[in-house]
This record gives C-alpha cells, sequence and structure tokens, in this order.
C-alpha cells in the first residue's frame, strides 16, 4: 500500500478554504492494483452534480465517476470524501503510473451554497508501498543522559504518517532497565495522535503515576498492532529492553524539600 500526498491546494475565489488528497493503494489476489482516494476538506461538505475524472498521464480518460454513485461516499463528520474506482467498474490502476484527479465545479458545496471551484492539476503515482513504519526521533534521545525525574511527556516521530488502530486507549510503559518485572516500578503512559503532525504520538504520563527514580535508566515499551501508518501497515512495537531507554539525573530540589520535615530548620 502506499500514501501519496497531494499537499495543500486552495479552492476558487468563492470557496476559499483547503483540503489534502491521499491514494491508498493495494494489490488484490489477481496481481491488480486496487486504489482509494480520500479527499479531505476543511469543513463539511455535500455531494453537487457532475463527475469526478481520474485521467492518466497522456490526459485520457481512466475513469469517470457521477459523484451521486456509491463510489463516492462522505464520512460522517462530511469532510473526507472517499473514491472507490473499483466500486464503479473502473479498471485496476497500473502499478509504478501516473494519474491525476480532476474534480468538477459543482462536485462540492459548503452549508451556505459556495461551490467548490474544481481542479485538474494533482497528480498522484499509484504504487504498493509495504514498508512499516518505523520512529526517527526519540524524545528523550535514546541514550539521554539527566532526563528530569518530573518528566511527564514522551514522544516518537516516525518516517511517515501514522494512526492509531481500534478504539481502546493505548498504553505505554516505563520501567527501570534493571526491574523489568516489579510492578510497583512501572510507569503508565497514555498514548495520544499529535494533531498538528501527524507523524507524531505523545505519550503523557497518567494521573497518580510516580515520577522517574533519580539516576536510573529506563526503558519505554509499546504494544504492538496498536499503531499504524495510514496504508494500513503496522507498527512492531517496542517490547525489549534495549531500543528506547535514557538514564534520569538527580532529583530535583522540589523532590528533596517535599522529605524534609517541616520541623527541620532549612539550612543557611
Amino acid at each position: 500500500m502506499d500514501v501519496h500526498d497531494g499537499g495543500i491546494v486552495r479552492y476558487g475565489s468563492s470557496y476559499r478554504k483547503q483540503f489534502r488528497v491521499y491514494f491508498l493503494g493495494s494489490v488484490d489476489s489477481a496481481g491488480g492494483l486496487n486504489g482509494v482516494l480520500s479527499v479531505t476538506f476543511s469543513e463539511k461538505v455535500y455531494t453537487g452534480s457532475g463527475a469526478i475524472e481520474i485521467r492518466k498521464s497522456d490526459n485520457t480518460t481512466y475513469c469517470s465517476i457521477p459523484v451521486g454513485a456509491g463510489a463516492v461516499t462522505l464520512d460522517s463528520a462530511g469532510k473526507v470524501v472517499t473514491i472507490s474506482p473499483s466500486v464503479y467498474a473502473c479498471p485496476k490502476f497500473v502499478n509504478g503510473s501516473t494519474y491525476k484527479l480532476v474534480i468538477g465545479n459543482q462536485a462540492f458545496r459548503d452549508g451556505n451554497g459556495n461551490y467548490y471551484a474544481g481542479q485538474s492539476g494533482w497528480s498522484f503515482k499509484a504504487s504498493v508501498d509495504n514498508t512499516l513504519p518505523s520512529v526517527s526521533i526519540y524524545s528523550p534521545a535514546v541514550s539521554a543522559k539527566a532526563v528530569s525525574v518530573n518528566t511527564t511527556t514522551l514522544t516518537l516521530t516516525f518516517n511517515k504518517a501514522v494512526k492509531q488502530v481500534g478504539e481502546d486507549v493505548v498504553t505505554a510503559v516505563a520501567f527501570p532497565q534493571s526491574k523489568p518485572s516489579t510492578a510497583s516500578e512501572r510507569i503508565n503512559w497514555t498514548v495520544s495522535f499529535d494533531s498538528t503532525d501527524n507523524k507524531k504520538i505523545i505519550l503523557t504520563k497518567d494521573d497518580g503515576e510516580k515520577d522517574f527514580n533519580p539516576n536510573t535508566k529506563y526503558v519505554v515499551n509499546i504494544p504492538a498492532g496498536v499503531i499504524s501508518d495510514l496504508a494500513g501497515n503496522l507498527y512492531p512495537g517496542m517490547l525489549n529492553l534495549y531500543q528506547w531507554t535514557f538514564d534520569t539525573g538527580a532529583a530535583g530540589e522540589f523532590q528533596l524539600c517535599k522529605k524534609r520535615k517541616w520541623t527541620e530548620p532549612l539550612s543557611s
């Protein structure tokens, strides 16, 4: 499967919003490439009339799909338009070939009756990607030193856009490398997906969880099968004691003061 980001394209003068386009392709049992186009608008839209065309690189028509056909659907929020050429009996895509998406100027409108001005300049390459997502940036970095014991947020940035698999809450866990099986030393973190960067996930320490121990090497584990790229390739997770480790620093002044008896005089 592959995901191709069409970038930001602006509407005509009467309807200046933005949308983003993706192509998701998968190979069927006969070796043909089925593709689904996903067009995400910045606000709720409604179907109008006319057709959505997919053209070959020589500008000849590959397939023309009426916007009222079952191959063109809107999600529950009315912002994501999914175009499924195979549902309309369009030919299979040719792996490695380039196509162009053409949307007519009466195809979609907003709630105020403003029609999207149409476009014919977005091209995409139909290809297959079976590459698993991988982490490119760790924060704290792998083998980082003197990480604050008060840390409440960790982040990971992947090499491609990712999403959650399923609807259950995703939980990561951090624990001292020397005590992987000690339940009282495990710290739970809830995983969320950054709304401003679809390559980044955020690990937030759960309420009531303890701070890191000072001067300790920690490991972070993330379960397999809970994160995938936009094409559905699953992230294998972090399940060992070595992939993401870092060392905490000394306890901060705040922690030392918390342990001081109030009857003790402060040192001068």
